[in-house]
């Protein structure tokens, strides 16, 4: 990870607590945030996403058979940040649409309905398509520092936001805005330009002319590493899979005590943690086998890890006596939200 990058993660947290800060003054009622003490990992709720342009796979057909997973590909070099774009919702929290690194890589979550996993997919600006990207990031003329837009006055609801993050010359500069009724801001014509810009990242093929892009087509982005969720359920339906038959990684069990809380505070305790690319295959391919064999179908909206995908897993026992769990397990990002949440 670039100086820039680390540098970028430690800022987030503190940003989005500004975010929610300004919502409670300005009378928005939104999920509070957290981060993960082992990995500096923001959590957040389910919201909805913009429209993107690239294509989701077609998910997998109801069937009981789990597609081959394979063995984990190469990961795709990542070079240092310049731009993360997020959204959030109603109930709170932020989570990455679209990731632009220094070279020019593009890397984008595409989101399911239920929440922000998606499939992942990346393509390569070239030297032009960059250059314009530079271009309206500078006429936005707010990114000299970390700024959110000053609310006069205060909304009876609550609405969405947006916030990108610039990394240039060693600094790490966030602005942010949240989606509010007419007559909530000032006029500003800078503001004006921020949220064109946002329009354009939400569809970057919209965006940017076919000239500016090395790759013809988006493909999957494959991660290095993979965030790893054991979710928990008093009332589950009935448990399917032995937790013994399955290969976990290493430190995943006793599942109590992997990672760190996802919500602090919560019960059930769901933990998260991240796990390398390699590991997260054997699990998913060990899951995918006991589901087959039991005759458990995937999740209608499946789409395998090798296509940039996503698993979630049928229920799991758990062997020390605690509630049955669920996996959950997604690409991190590589940009600064890299393990977002869902309810």
């Amino acid at each position: 990870m670039s100086r820039e990058q680390d540098s970028a993660r430690r800022v987030i947290p503190s940003v989005l607590a500004a975010v929610a800060s300004m919502l409670l003054v300005s009378g928005c009622v939104g999920g509070g945030l957290a981060t993960t003490p082992s990995s500096g990992t923001t959590t957040t709720a389910a919201i909805s996403s913009p429209s993107q342009t690239p294509q989701v796979t077609s998910p997998v057909p109801s069937t009981s058979h789990w597609p081959d997973v394979g063995q984990a590909p190469v990961a795709d070099p990542v070079a240092g940040l310049y731009l993360s774009y997020a959204t959030w919702g109603d109930i709170g929290g932020a989570y990455e649409v679209l990731v632009i690194l220094a070279d020019g890589r593009i890397v984008t979550q595409l989101t399911t309905p239920d929440g922000p996993h998606g499939q992942f997919l990346n393509r390569r600006l070239n030297e032009s398509g960059l250059a314009l990207v530079h271009a309206q990031v500078a006429k936005v003329a707010l990114f000299d520092r970390t700024q959110f837009r000053k609310v006069v006055h205060s909304p009876n609801c609550c609405g969405g936001g947006n916030q990108v993050t610039v990394v240039s010359g060693g600094k790490t500069n966030q602005v942010g805005e949240a989606t509010l009724p007419a007559g909530s801001y000032a006029s500003s014509r800078a503001w004006d330009r921020f949220e064109a810009l946002v329009a354009n990242l939400a569809k970057p093929d919209s965006w940017i002319p076919s000239t500016g892009w090395s790759d013809e087509a988006w493909t999957p982005f494959h991660a290095a590493t993979y965030c790893l969720i054991l979710r928990r359920d008093y009332q589950p339906e009935l448990s399917a899979l032995p937790a013994a038959s399955l290969t976990w990684p290493a430190g995943v069990r006793p599942f109590a005590s992997f990672g760190a809380s996802a919500r602090p505070g919560s019960s059930p305790d769901d933990r998260l943690g991240i796990i390398p690319a390699t590991s997260a295959y054997e699990l998913a391919r060990s899951i995918a086998e006991a589901a087959t064999a039991a005759s458990v179908a995937p999740n209608d909206l499946y789409v395998p890890l090798s296509e940039g995908g996503w698993l979630l897993s049928p229920w799991i026992d758990d062997p020390d006596g605690g509630d049955p769990i669920r996996v959950d397990l997604w690409p991190a990002s590589p940009g600064v939200i890299d393990c977002p949440v869902s309810a």
